[in-house]
């Protein structure tokens, strides 16, 4: 496989992969300092690195908070809400999936589920 010719070592058994630290660091070496994200409109395009900065939402939170309801479990009309305020601001360069985790959405499909949204 292309990890083991790399030198990682696979578990075919388990499809597990181990890549020591040396692996990784040698790979981080070869990357480049910066580079453009470019999505389906090319005039949205992202630079990320260099001097550049960026600002996003935070991915992943299982809690959202605000001076209404205060603190909570976020759900799916949270998530749309960040979204759509995000897309409101234009010093909110870029989204990633899961601005929060909606989590009355099945776990093996919100990631995906999400994208309705």
């Amino acid at each position: 496989s292309l990890f083991e010719r790399a030198g990682a070592k696979v578990d075919h058994g388990s499809m597990n992969v181990r890549i020591d630290r040396g692996m990784v660091e040698e790979a981080l070496k070869s990357t480049r300092s910066s580079y453009t994200l470019t999505p389906r409109n090319p005039a949205r395009a992202i630079h990320l690195g260099g001097s550049t900065i960026n600002f996003t939402l935070v991915a992943g939170p299982p809690n959202v908070h605000d001076m209404e309801r205060g603190r909570r479990a976020g759900n799916l009309a949270d998530y749309s809400d960040l979204v759509r305020l995000a897309q409101h601001f234009n010093c909110i360069h870029m989204l990633g999936n899961q601005v929060c985790a909606p989590i009355e959405l099945p776990a093996n499909t919100r990631h995906m589920d999400t994208y309705f949204a």
